[in-house]
């Protein structure tokens, strides 16, 4: 999607449509004349790119898809970045085309909100940084939605009844919770295609379960469990590879439990 952006803003770009647009945003932003089309392009970071770049948010927060399409273009370095870390750092990762459109997404929000008054420079780095950041909240929001449906999924199972609380060591099975509530993919089936014992998955799902619901760090996980924190990432790392290996199969409506 991004590719196919560029190519059509290079073949726009030398069109006598796109060169009369050009010559209209000089007139009303000065600091948008004298670019060539190659600079337009990939322009160097500089307090001139800063002030053009700030000039093509102001068109495109009054409606200018071009101006839009054009920071897209200068920024996709930034974007490319962006999208491999989206994609690294999703637990279950989306195709291609939906991770680039929620990126896509995003970035236009950000562009639209953002304000050249309080931050007229720098541009090109706070529009990405906040781009980022937006995307960050998003996903935690959706984890803390999880949060909520594994904290209910524990309530009254075994034990002493109640849910687990963050930093606690849960004294039941924390494959369950992730049954009930397909934790991000089919992570019950994931666990199932591990070659290891029942023992070591019940406590793979157990450090899953407090990095990817109760979002606790590496090394709180590993003193609970009794791992070093190397090992607790190793084994989310496996699990995750395992996630998103089983992807292309069809996912079960229901999981109950882990086999033991």
């Amino acid at each position: 999607m991004l590719d196919r952006i560029v190519n059509d803003w290079d073949h726009w770009v030398r069109t006598a449509r796109a060169q009369r647009r050009l010559a209209a945003w000089a007139r009303t932003h000065p600091s948008l004349a004298g670019w060539t089309v190659v600079e337009l392009r990939e322009p160097q970071g500089s307090p001139r790119t800063d002030t053009m770049q700030a000039a093509l948010v102001d068109l495109a927060q009054s409606g200018d898809q071009e101006a839009l399409t054009t920071l897209v273009v200068q920024l996709r370095p930034g974007l490319l970045r962006l999208l491999r870390w989206v994609r690294a750092s999703a637990i279950r990762t989306e195709s291609p085309s939906d991770t680039e459109s929620e990126v896509l997404g995003t970035l236009t929000e950000t562009v639209l909100d953002h304000s050249l008054q309080r931050r007229p420079r720098l541009i090109a780095a706070n529009v990405l940084l906040d781009t980022r950041q937006k995307i960050w909240r998003a996903q935690g929001r959706a984890m803390r939605s999880r949060d909520a449906m594994a904290r209910a999924a524990w309530s009254g199972v075994g034990g002493d009844g109640g849910p687990i609380g963050h930093g606690e060591r849960p004294e039941l099975r924390p494959d369950l919770a992730v049954g009930a509530i397909d934790l991000v993919g089919d992570v019950a089936a994931a666990l199932g295609t591990l070659p290891v014992t029942a023992s070591s998955r019940r406590l793979t799902a157990e450090v899953a379960y407090r990095a990817w619901i109760l979002d606790e760090p590496s090394g709180a996980i590993a003193a609970q469990v009794g791992l070093r924190p190397d090992a607790v990432r190793a084994r989310l790392s496996r699990l995750r590879s395992a996630v998103r290996a089983g992807e292309g199969r069809p996912r079960r409506r229901q999981v109950k439990t882990i086999s033991s």
